[in-house]
């Protein structure tokens, strides 16, 4: 794993639990501000649950695209960061967005 990579992971264990925070918020509480795709990236291959991912979320509160990976298929992944979302209160009552009222920028 890179210094990047650990910076990244380092700042998605720090997102208090029922909070969330955006890729960009996540780049630039790993030192690195402008690099939210590059947190993306970093966070794709991660294929198991052993990091709160499902506390980054788009821009603006949009739910990310999901892909597939070795373990779960994209609705698969939906269906776990959804369980997530709701055992976190994070998302609105329609559950398309994350409550606004949750999101932090810095931590």
């Amino acid at each position: 794993m890179t210094e990047f990579q650990a910076s990244v992971i380092a700042a998605i264990w720090r997102i208090p639990q029922g909070r969330w925070a955006t890729y960009g918020d996540v780049a630039r509480n790993a030192g690195h501000p402008g690099a939210a795709r590059a947190v993306g990236q970093v966070m794709a291959p991660v294929d198991d649950m052993t990091v709160p991912s499902w506390r980054v979320l788009m821009r603006g509160g949009l739910l990310p695209e999901c892909l597939p990976s070795r373990h779960h298929t994209a609705d698969e992944w939906m269906d776990i960061y959804r369980r997530e979302w709701a055992a976190e209160r994070l998302l609105t009552k329609d559950g398309t967005r994350a409550r606004p009222d949750l999101r932090i920028r810095t931590f």
